[in-house]
């Protein structure tokens, strides 16, 4: 049962969420989605070494999430159980080359 209860939880969160007025709610979906995609496209386009360049890239996700008034303890909670994946996928793609 309280599976169920944290579900429905933050499937509250999310709607709550979704209804704020900010900003970033405000910018049509299509336009979020195109520069995601290209953000991503950039990102991608480095090479693995160049973290020291990569680190401006970080501050597109921290300023749509502080304009678009997303808590914090919330989104580190998701963060955290993607990181091991994340750093699993980074571990294969380095023993490949």
């Amino acid at each position: 049962m309280p599976d169920i209860m944290n579900s429905l939880y933050n499937l509250g969160l999310l709607d709550s969420l979704a209804r704020k007025e900010t900003p970033v709610h405000r910018i049509h979906p299509i336009v979020k989605v195109l520069v995601t995609f290209i953000f991503l496209i950039f990102v991608i386009s480095f090479d693995r070494y160049e973290v020291i360049r990569l680190m401006p890239f970080f501050l597109y996700p921290v300023v749509i999430s502080m304009l678009s008034d997303i808590p914090v303890i919330p989104l580190l909670k998701r963060i955290i159980l993607v990181i091991p994946f994340v750093i699993g996928i980074g571990i294969l793609m380095e023993t490949k080359q």
